[in-house]
């Protein structure tokens, strides 16, 4: 499936699905720069002077400190600033000066090359990512005019189909993604890729997604209990969402003893290795499903997001794997296994159509409903004063609602005093749901922040 970027929670179910499908500056500050000898200068004061006071105590210390990070090794990694550079510079080198999308396109490689690290997020990477939903909107306005004609919907949906968006084939993120070099993305590879996010630039929002959801009791911690039934529940909704779609594809690669024995060692690996990601994509769609709500509200467009379930309705339906059986002999010749990989073509083929016009007609409605709420000087048209403004309402709104989510226990439409009692107590626990600001740790900055919202709470 072609990339359908839209939002956070499209990112993830779009690369979860795609899984499944092929079984066969807005960044934030960078969090990471070189350290080490050369960053450093020695404190000591061996050179003063033999009539220079002794050091205190302090100033020893100090200087021990400075001479062991003389010695260590240095730290060098790519800030997000960095990696939105280097995509640039790839736009620049590969697309014509007059190309409409290059400034998303950057920033949503940029995006990507963060996911192939592998390092664990905070969940405030994801309230700065979603800010590439607001300028994915601008974006299918290709010519500027502040209007979205139907040329420039169709021309969305053909580059979407050409490679544009689709994050898995683009020759940028190719070779991060192809780790043994062959030129393709494989099962196993792709598989890999579902543990980046899970287990890398979405682990903080997946973290404090789970919190929030199962601390029933609002102690702050989730007991073994809450886990098992958050768990269970989340899993019970992606079995509802996504349960025939997985079954199709899980019933393709189910192989009978006969069939396995036809096969060479090759394809057996590649089966196995196409089952291995769709247990990853049910773990990953599970993690997605308990953290959905605050997911949701971390958005920064305020256009509702579409039912997940209805998406999949919509989806073209896989081939059954058994039709392909031609003769019903219950194995595979290799005149059937010709017609049922010309078929899954023609298949995947069809997703990709149905996922570009999916994403570039929600981005259709999006850009109307912005220009109906910040259109204010009425001329059907978003200038970049307008689109602006917009942002910053929308930013705005967005901080607003995550406070009175995470806080308001109650749901009175305020925080009160019992409630910012028991955000104290979080933070005194060192309790993850004090970190307001979603940095991932909890500290002065957090209890600064809580007072400042909740000083500035509307009556």
């Amino acid at each position: 499936m072609r990339a359908a970027v839209v939002a956070v929670l499209g990112v993830v179910l779009i690369v979860g699905l795609v899984v499944l499908y092929r079984a066969k500056t807005g960044f934030g500050a960078g969090n990471s720069q070189t350290t080490g000898a050369a960053s450093v200068e020695n404190g000591s004061s061996a050179d003063a002077g033999t009539d220079a006071p002794p050091l205190t105590a302090e100033e020893l210390a100090l200087t021990e400190l400075r001479d062991e990070l003389s010695r260590a090794e240095p730290v060098a990694a790519r800030s997000d600033e960095q990696r939105l550079a280097d995509a640039r510079a790839w736009i620049k080198a590969n697309r014509d000066p007059d190309w409409p999308y290059g400034e998303i396109e950057a920033k949503i490689l940029a995006l990507m090359d963060i996911f192939t690290d592998g390092d664990k997020r905070s969940a405030e990477w994801v309230l700065n990512m979603s800010q590439i939903e607001v300028e994915m909107v601008r974006s299918i306005d290709a010519d500027g005019d502040g209007q979205v004609s139907d040329d420039e919907v169709q021309r969305y949906i053909d580059e979407n189909i050409a490679g544009l968006f689709n994050p898995l084939e683009h020759p940028y993120l190719q070779a991060k993604f192809d780790t043994n070099g062959d030129g393709e993305v494989s099962p196993d590879e792709m598989a890999g890729i579902t543990s980046m996010m899970t287990e890398g630039a979405l682990a903080g929002a997946f973290e404090r997604g789970k919190l929030e959801a199962w601390d029933a009791d609002d102690n702050g911690f989730v007991s073994d209990e809450e886990r098992v039934a958050g768990e269970e529940a989340a899993r019970e909704q992606v079995e509802e969402m996504f349960g025939e779609l997985i079954g199709v594809n899980e019933s393709n690669l189910n192989l009978t003893d006969e069939q396995r024995a036809e096969m060479t060692p090759e394809q057996i690996a590649q089966v196995d290795a196409a089952k291995a990601q769709i247990d990853a994509a049910k773990d990953m769609m599970i993690a997605q499903t308990a953290s959905q709500s605050l997911m949701e509200a971390m958005r920064l467009d305020n256009l509702e997001s579409p039912d997940q379930a209805e998406i999949i309705k919509s989806m073209p339906k896989p081939p059954d794997g058994a039709s392909f059986d031609i003769d019903g002999d219950g194995t595979m010749s290799e005149e059937e296994i010709a017609e049922q990989l010309l078929v899954m073509q023609e298949y995947q083929e069809e997703v990709e159509r149905w996922g570009a016009e999916l994403t570039a007609f929600r981005l259709m409605d999006q850009f109307d409903n912005a220009t109906a709420e910040h259109d204010t000087d009425a001329d059907g048209r978003m200038s970049g004063e307008e689109w602006e403004t917009r942002i910053d309402d929308l930013l705005y709104e967005r901080d607003e609602r995550l406070f009175l989510r995470s806080y308001d226990l109650d749901s009175s439409g305020r925080v009160e005093a019992g409630e910012l009692t028991t955000y104290i107590d979080w933070y005194r626990q060192g309790s993850l749901r004090a970190d307001i600001n979603y940095d991932g740790s909890v500290d002065a900055r957090d209890l600064e922040q809580m007072a400042r919202s909740f000083q500035e709470q509307r009556n």
